[in-house]
């Protein structure tokens, strides 16, 4: 490699390297580079601005008119970036002239970086064609000759630049304030601390921002002077973009702001004490994180902890005990931050200080480790409050503490209610191999919701453990009921082999309780032909009750068993099973109508009864069939319930049915009939409830009324015609009066009348009454 290719490869690692950082934290807004290179310049007394290196094309062995024509030629942006990063070393008014119609390029970035390349040459004829650009009606153009012009550091520049920061409305006029920053110098100073105090707050307090990035001591003069600024806003900004202030004077000002500042600049001038680390500063941050307004106490807390030493842990130690939990909280992680070995004794003083909330420290302490720590958390486990108790004893257990392992299995048997729950949690959370030992063993030897809990604990802890399995075949056979439901339940949750296995043969047990609880666990086992052939077993050697369910299950997993059963119940004249499977057969269509429709005509009255429900939910004209003929059943219930499933049904012919039935046949047959009625979505129903609203018979008035909720206007003209007449018996009018009170329509004043005549007030049916409390 020549020398000349060594020094080209230096420089522009160098120049990228800085143009990286400064762009970086110009598009971020994070001014910490900036910011530290203001300091170092400051420190050095370096009044001049910030320029680019200029070096000459034949020292780099670079050809300008080459990266001209590359420039014009690129295809990407990265290609054209590459180029104007060599060409801003050694561009001349040639690039200048060469690249102006490129301004005009619509690719994005293209204008922007053409500009910025004006700005790094800086010639006299760049910056007065950057200045001519300000009139661009094209914002991105606007702006990008801005902020060019901000790296030429000329005054021609900053005269353009200070006329633009000052124009409020301008859409410039933050970028123009930026830039001013970027170009630096103390006329550029002089400028943004004009700006600070004669344009819109938004602006001013960009411009101190700006001014903070001049590293010049008159910079920094115009930043204490801002201190004062009458807007609190500029005024905390200005504090924010102090350097570390030695002098004692400002740090007067700096405390009093900190003790009875506006919050805004109480939170800066916090911050500005925190930077200057000085002993008198420390005074002022002890003071305010003491006794100042809630806000500034957490800030002056952080700001300690930034601090460090004696006197900040002393201060911090004793701020663990002001009762307020926000200060607390923060106390205790400052100390963390701190890390010292005054600051570790001061944690563990004050969370075994048992007679105060100790949360925030005993949280705190879990961050460290070491044996005077875990030692302090033991004591916390024994004598400590609840809280503190459930936010020490996990860390320990998982840590495989032995002795907080004893403790945590002694207060999960004997401790309070909220002990013995905290105390499984820890074990369950830990994780460890000691801890789901005893988890096991508690679920062994406890009893009640103690060993429900241990049982739950164990199965998020170690869910195929054999030993739990075992366990809960155990609890399932000789536990009792409470423990059997919960454990055959958890055994369909574990899913393992074994704990199928002992599902399905639970699902064969004499024992009802348990064999109908297995059968509903295994639902959750899948429709295997193993769970259908414990079923199917189940249904025909069960009790009543356990057959009746296994064929339900099998009916709603879709089995050819669960019909195949059914049909032989319903031959059979198995009632009491055959009702139970009545739903499952719905649900099946076809054949499961078919089989309803077989019920619907056995000689057992109840099976009958429990078909006709069923087939409201059916489908095919066959159930509607079927539910009409039980209408004229010689059963009432029966027929009570075909009327009530025709008036799910709904339809024509099942519309025709009801109102059939009440119209005609014995006066309780026709008042059963009222209700179906009333569902029916048809305006012959509601004319035919108000019709039977004046039947001679009592019973079927009275159901009509009352069937008629739901009913329209003409029921309330037939309630209200009904109220007043006085022919009408007594019984029938109140029944009229009371639904026309609970529909809670509009009435006239007599129509009311007549109703509290026969109701009383409103109140429970009794006259209103006044009472003197």
């Amino acid at each position: 490699m020549t020398s000349s290719a060594r020094r080209w490869k230096l420089a522009c690692a160098v120049l990228a390297a800085t143009t990286a950082l400064a762009t970086f934290a110009w598009q971020r807004g994070d001014d910490r580079p900036t910011r530290q290179a203001a300091t170092t310049a400051r420190a050095a007394g370096d009044p001049s601005p910030r320029r680019p290196i200029r070096i000459a094309a034949s020292v780099l062995g670079l050809s300008e008119e080459r990266l001209i024509r590359q420039i014009q030629s690129a295809r990407s942006a990265t290609q054209l970036a590459a180029y104007v990063e060599q060409l801003r070393v050694i561009g001349t008014d040639t690039s200048v002239e060469a690249l102006a119609h490129m301004i005009d390029d619509r690719r994005p970035g293209v204008p922007e970086a053409i500009l910025a390349l004006y700005g790094d040459i800086g010639t006299p004829r760049a910056i007065t064609r950057l200045v001519s650009l300000l009139e661009d009606d094209r914002p991105r153009v606007r702006n990008g000759a801005v902020y060019a012009l901000g790296a030429t550091g000329s005054g021609e520049a900053r005269n353009a630049l200070l006329a633009i920061a000052g124009t409020s409305g301008d859409p410039a006029q933050h970028a123009a304030v930026y830039a001013l920053g970027a170009m630096g110098g103390d006329e550029a100073a002089a400028g943004l601390r004009e700006l600070a105090t004669s344009v819109d707050r938004r602006t001013a307090v960009a411009a101190v921002d700006a001014l903070a990035r001049i590293p010049t001591p008159a910079a920094e003069a115009f930043l204490v002077e801002l201190v004062d600024a009458d807007d609190p806003q500029v005024r905390a900004q200005a504090i924010a973009n102090l350097p570390p202030v030695h002098d004692a004077e400002l740090l007067t000002r700096l405390a009093a702001l900190a003790e009875h500042g506006d919050p805004q600049g109480q939170a800066a001038a916090i911050a500005a004490l925190a930077r200057s680390k000085g002993d008198g500063a420390l005074d002022v941050l002890v003071r305010v994180a003491g006794a100042g307004a809630p806000q500034a106490r957490w800030a002056a807390v952080t700001a300690l902890g930034e601090l460090g030493g004696g006197k900040a842990v002393t201060a911090l130690g004793e701020l663990l005990e002001s009762g307020d939990h926000n200060v607390t909280s923060s106390a205790a992680q400052a100390l963390i931050s701190i890390g010292s070995p005054e600051a570790r004794a001061a944690l563990i003083g004050a969370a075994l200080a048992h007679d105060t909330d100790t949360s925030a420290a005993v949280g705190a302490l879990l961050q460290l480790h070491g044996d005077d720590v875990d030692d302090a958390l033991l004591d916390i486990v024994r004598h400590g409050n609840q809280r503190s108790r459930d936010t020490a004893l996990p860390q320990l257990v998982r840590a495989g503490n032995e002795e907080a392992l004893a403790l945590a299995i002694e207060l999960a048997t004997s401790g309070p209610r909220n002990d013995r729950y905290g105390a499984l949690r820890a074990l369950a959370d830990a994780g460890t191999e000691p801890a789901t030992d005893a988890l096991l063993e508690l679920a062994r030897t406890a009893r009640g919701q103690t060993r429900t809990q241990a049982i739950e604990a164990a199965l998020q802890a170690r869910p195929a453990d054999p030993a739990l399995t075992q366990l809960l075949v155990d609890t399932m056979t000789t536990g009792r009921r409470d423990e059997q439901s919960t454990a055959v339940w958890t055994l369909a949750r574990v899913g393992t082999e074994p704990a199928r296995k002992a599902l399905l043969a639970a699902a064969a047990s004499k024992d009802a309780q348990l064999a109908q609880a297995a059968i509903g666990a295994l639902g959750q086992l899948g429709n295997t032909a193993e769970v259908r052939a414990a079923l199917v077993a189940a249904a025909k050697d069960g009790a009543p009750r356990v057959k009746g369910q296994a064929v339900q299950h099998l009916l709603n997993s879709g089995a050819p068993e669960g019909l195949q059963l059914a049909e032989a119940a319903i031959t059979g004249g198995d009632a009491d099973m055959a009702r139970q499977m009545m739903w499952g057969l719905a649900s099946r269509g076809g054949e499961g109508t078919r089989l309803l429709v077989r019920a619907a005509a056995s000689p057992n009255a109840q099976l009958r009864a429990a078909a006709a429900g069923a087939l409201g939910n059916a489908d095919g004209t066959s159930s509607v069939d079927a539910l009409v003929g039980l209408t004229r059943d010689s059963d009432p219930q029966v027929r009570s319930s075909a009327l009530s499933a025709l008036g799910q049904v709904g339809s024509a012919k099942a519309v025709t049915a009801v109102l059939d039935a009440a119209r005609a046949g014995k006066p309780e047959e026709r008042a059963a009939a009222m209700w179906p009625l009333s569902q029916l979505d048809d305006p012959r129903a509601e004319a035919t409830l108000t019709e039977l609203m004046t039947d001679a018979d009592e019973s079927v008035a009275t159901s009509a009324m009352s069937a008629s909720y739901n009913g329209g206007v003409a029921v309330d003209r037939a309630l209200t015609a009904i109220v007043d007449d006085d022919r009408a018996s007594a019984s029938r009018r109140m029944t009229a009066a009371q639904q026309l009170r609970s529909r809670g329509g509009a009435l006239d004043e007599t129509t009311r009348a007549k109703i509290e005549a026969l109701l009383g007030g409103e109140h429970g049916g009794h006259i209103d009454c006044c009472y003197d409390f």
